[in-house]
């Protein structure tokens, strides 16, 4: 007989992830509708979930970050980026891949998260969410 070790239950995290809709014009260009989703990454550490998303280029004040109890939501705005010297001179776009525009990102989290210990940081184009968990 094999024994095998009793696994501990691990919170159940959803994300919600809206794509980008597509336009194709007669001329055979596309573009896409002017709102995005920022990459996550979720980790669980010592009594805490930690969330690390991807807001490169977006002013922190255009930042969004709203937690209830089972969810967490972060959106804003990301304007398209353009070369400093655009204004003065004529501008064509030959490729564009940084999305821009609206954003939102909605996580399912842990009923035992202590929405009142949470707290968020922006460095180097990261938002670093940490929620702690309630205490047994």
């Amino acid at each position: 007989m094999i024994k095998t070790a009793k696994r501990e239950r691990q919170p159940v995290f959803r994300v919600q992830q809206v794509r980008s809709q597509v336009e194709f014009s007669p001329f055979g260009e596309f573009r896409a509708e002017e709102s995005w989703t920022p990459p996550v990454n979720l980790y669980q550490v010592d009594g805490a979930i930690v969330v690390c998303v991807d807001l490169a280029g977006v002013d922190r004040r255009q930042i969004d970050l709203r937690i209830v109890p089972g969810k967490l939501t972060i959106s804003g705005t990301r304007l398209a980026p353009t070369p400093d010297r655009a204004a003065s001179k004529g501008m064509r776009i030959v490729s564009m891949e940084i999305d821009h525009g609206k954003f939102s990102r909605t996580i399912t989290i842990p009923d035992a998260v202590d929405i009142e210990r949470s707290e968020s940081e922006y460095r180097d184009g990261l938002l670093w969410i940490d929620l702690p968990l309630n205490r047994r």
